[in-house]
């Protein structure tokens, strides 16, 4: 049987809507699904005109977590949708298959079902019927909303108000009370019925359930009443976002993923207005291992004005604070060095000797020579060297860091597919500089700290390693716990300063093209560190094992290396740069020459990712604000320098 061009090949499944087909598309060889309308519904022509308007409004969406209208048709009379054809089914049939998720993997889709309604959003299209027979899967797991506005086409259809024989504008368990009342219809609706099917997701059980639907009505209506089993975070987010009056439900449907969002990573629910994008403060339990930390100073010994930190009052640590500070070893620098840049001053050769775990190096400071004892790398796996001869590169000789070239030119920044504060894509260009091979480490750290130019971390352990700096088998790590001042301040004392955010992102997607990471747009666990199998927290991927718990030596990971040399610019920890951030910069900015990003702002921009983060903050145009002021146990940073 053909539907026009389209071959039908075999029926997926009947709706309220229509029957879904799968099909190919004759014309250009590929399988999509075909949704064929109820032949009722047809026969207004009132109804038809809005579909089509309402579809065509849907295709200009183009976003991972939105289906993908390939055509609007209408054959014979047949009006239908030809739409990306998934085949790893619904959630409905997930649920029914495996029952209640794992949180991780209910957050996890509950996000990406929240970004796919919220592009729909900014279109002014409200799905109003989001149920989980309305959530499909990619070939990847990635959670893709299809249907938006049917259930509105057919409300507005007179066919089914004169013969009621299509049923309800909506799925009566997901429907919200103003859509039972003939009320105002706002994007609300869509948290509250997205409200439901996470509560499913976690339950395998529906929220407001009947015999009748009169009595599904009722219960929607009747107090909320949440099972006591469910942690009271998530219970507090859940009564919000069912709230009876669509204004007590979160402001947006972003709003309403960050509260998950940072319950799911501090086990507690945030008021709105304390939650900043993806920020994590100290877990508690690490408020035993405080270092009392003095007021910042200049080198001229006057206190840094508006920067000011709480203190820590843990007193085993204030005694520590007491103990000599034991000069740290600095970590393993490569030997071999080439630079064809004119111009460019060269360090001497650092001698080096490796083993399975163990170095030995000496480095030229500026002060004084320091020896460096042999130190353990404590990386759970075998990590093999970069190869980095195509690299231009140079050696610091008070940090012993190494540096890679980035030549003048333009390149890609920003995303047209992701959140707003990525958009819009736009080139930049950006005079030749160099930026540092690899994250700041403890060890370097240390130096910093030990001539008196820097702060020590506010906490010395990490989120797993009670002693995680000043520990000699964590120098080769990325240091942890500094502030956007304090890594200022570094980057100052070795004579360069923080990237810009366009300097960063250059250096880690490159000028070749608007790749997704710094290698491209597929992703590995042999890439990056990120929050996988082995993370502690409860949205890790399991899908993935890239060996580490939480931070991992900065020379690990060689296959991420970006095209001009920098490591880790994906994973393993977030980095600070020096721009304010300001969500909609792109969208006001005029002249992207040397962009320097805003005037002021309330927080700095942090870009790259973490070991806990997922793979979607690790997209090199992923970008957000933090408080300058504190410090987090996956924050750390890189300088860059001029030639």
């Amino acid at each position: 049987m053909n539907i026009g061009k389209y071959e039908i090949l075999a029926e997926l499944g009947k709706g309220g809507f229509g029957v879904v087909y799968k099909a190919r598309d004759l014309t250009l060889d590929r399988i999509v699904a075909l949704k064929v309308l109820h032949a009722q519904l047809t026969l207004d022509e009132r109804f038809v005109q809005y579909f089509e308007r309402e579809a065509r409004s849907l295709a200009k969406i183009d976003h991972p977590n939105v289906v993908t209208i390939h055509e609007i048709g209408n054959y014979e009379g047949q009006v239908y949708i030809a739409m990306r054809y998934l085949a790893n089914g619904n959630l409905a049939e997930k649920l029914r298959r495996e029952g209640p998720l794992r949180q991780n993997e209910a957050f996890k889709i509950f996000s990406q079902i929240c970004n796919g309604l919220t592009a729909g959003h900014k279109r002014g299209i409200v799905h109003r019927d989001v149920k989980p027979g309305n959530i499909l899967f990619d070939d990847y797991g990635q959670a893709v909303v299809t249907d938006f506005s049917i259930a509105k086409a057919v409300q507005m259809s007179t066919v089914v108000a004169s013969s009621g024989s299509v049923g309800f504008a909506g799925t009566p368990s997901y429907m919200p009370p103003e859509m039972w009342d003939d009320g105002v219809v706002t994007p609300a609706v869509d948290q509250y019925s997205l409200a439901c099917v996470l509560y499913e997701m976690l339950t395998r059980r529906k929220l407001f359930e009947g015999e009748t639907t009169s009595k599904i009505m009722h219960s929607h209506f009747a107090p909320l009443a949440l099972p006591e089993s469910l942690p009271g975070g998530l219970r507090s987010i859940l009564q919000k976002a069912l709230a009876f009056n669509p204004e007590d439900r979160f402001s947006s449907m972003e709003e309403f993923r960050r509260a998950v969002i940072t319950y799911a990573r501090n086990g507690s629910y945030l008021a709105p207005e304390s939650q900043v994008n993806l920020i994590v403060e100290p877990n508690p339990r690490l408020i035993e291992g405080l270092q009392e930390k003095p007021e910042k100073k200049f080198a001229g010994g006057s206190a840094k004005p508006n920067q000011s930190k709480p203190l820590p009052t843990s007193l085993y640590w204030i005694i520590g604070a007491a103990l000599a500070i034991i000069l740290p070893l600095i970590f393993l620098i490569r030997a071999n060095l080439s630079s064809s840049v004119p111009g460019a001053e060269i360090d001497p050769p650092t001698a080096l000797q490796t083993g399975a775990s163990t170095i030995s190096t000496e480095v030229s400071a500026s002060t004084n020579a320091v020896s460096i004892a042999p130190t353990s790398t404590n990386s759970p796996t075998s990590t093999p060297e970069p190869t980095v001869e195509t690299y231009s590169t140079r050696l610091r000789k008070i940090d012993g860091m190494e540096q890679v070239f980035v030549p003048a030119g333009s390149f890609t920044m920003g995303s047209d597919y992701e959140e707003e504060r990525e958009k819009p894509q736009h080139t930049v260009w950006l005079d030749d500089y160099w930026i540092d091979t690899y994250e700041v480490t403890n060890a370097q750290y240390a130096m910093c700290v030990s001539a008196g130019a820097c702060n020590a971390p506010d906490y010395r352990n990490s989120l797993t390693q009670d002693k995680y700096y000043d520990n000699t088998s964590f120098d080769n790590y990325p240091v942890l716990f500094v502030s956007w001042y304090d890594a200022s301040d570094y980057c100052g004392w070795v004579g360069g300063k923080l990237p810009s955010e366009a300097e960063w992102e250059k250096a880690a997607r490159g000028d070749q093209d608007a790749r997704m990471f710094p290698w491209g747009n597929n992703f590995a666990s042999n890439y990056a560190n990120l929050c996988d199998r082995n993370c502690t927290m409860s949205w890790k991927n399991s899908n993935y094992d890239d060996g580490y718990i939480d931070t991992a030596p900065v020379t690990s990971f060689p296959d991420g290396v970006s095209q001009y040399g920098a490591m880790n610019m994906a994973g393993n920890i977030c980095e600070w740069v020096a721009d304010w951030y300001k969500a909609d910069y792109f969208y006001n900015k005029q002249d992207w020459s040397e962009p320097i990003g805003p005037t002021s702002g309330s927080t700095r921009v942090i870009k790259g990712g973490s070991w806990y983060d997922d793979t979607d903050i690790l997209r090199v145009s992923a970008r957000y604000g933090f408080d300058p002021n504190k410090s987090f146990y996956d924050v750390g940073f890189r300088c860059v320098s001029q030639p």
